[in-house]
């Protein structure tokens, strides 16, 4: 049988159905392959974490030079370290102090001497994360003076700052500071000002077990 011969019109309508038909095996190959997908876009969304430490909440901290390892780790921490900005309180560590201490109605992070508990209470501290972040708010109190905020990347590299007041022996109110980073960046923060009370209430930080720290 011979074959049909088709006139212009029917040709051009079949090139169209066949670009179609191109295109949209190029779409669906591109989803297969991971491109476009919307359920993938949820899910990096999803590896993103947000986790809070509530000071207060630390019931199995016994003493207040408890701050153990092993505390840290099941918490997203991978050290939380007093952080001197000169000589002043040198031998400074970081630590958890009760409630009453300071008129406070709960416990909080601060900084004492090793030696005595009562001393070198306004040490900066300092926080490395288990799995770096991106977004970092810490509560506090403390005093009328500007608390410094600052996020360091793997690398020792600053890559954001901020500054915010408390209020003396204000229980009532709550004062935040944060920094945020464009990506997973933060692998360490510290807090404070030197010779000004340190006393951290939480640490609130959102953290990708899918980045690394200096990406």
């Amino acid at each position: 049988m011979g074959g049909v011969e088709l006139g212009p019109l029917a040709q051009r309508r079949l090139v169209g159905v066949g670009a179609l038909l191109a295109l949209l095996a190029t779409v669906v190959g591109a989803t297969a392959g991971g491109r476009g997908d919307a359920s993938g876009m949820v899910a990096a969304r999803a590896s993103s974490t947000a986790s809070s430490v509530e000071f207060a909440h630390l019931t199995d901290l016994g003493a207040a030079d408890a701050l153990t390892k092993s505390h840290l780790t099941t918490r997203g921490f991978a050290s939380v370290e007093a952080s001197p900005v000169s000589s002043y309180c040198a031998e400074a560590v970081a630590a958890w102090h009760g409630a009453g201490d300071y008129r406070a109605p709960t416990g909080f992070l601060t900084t004492h001497s090793p030696h005595d508990q009562n001393r070198c209470n306004g040490v900066p501290v300092a926080i490395t994360f288990a799995m770096p972040a991106q977004d970092v708010t810490i509560s506090f109190w403390g005093a009328a003076l500007p608390y410094q905020l600052t996020a360091f990347d793997a690398q020792n590299n600053v890559i954001a700052t901020a500054e915010a007041c408390g209020r003396p022996y204000d229980y009532d109110d709550t004062f935040t500071i944060s920094v945020h980073a464009t990506g997973p960046q933060i692998a360490r923060v510290v807090f404070g000002r030197e010779k000004a009370l340190t006393m951290i209430r939480s640490v609130t930080f959102v953290a990708s077990p899918l980045g690394h720290a200096g990406v």
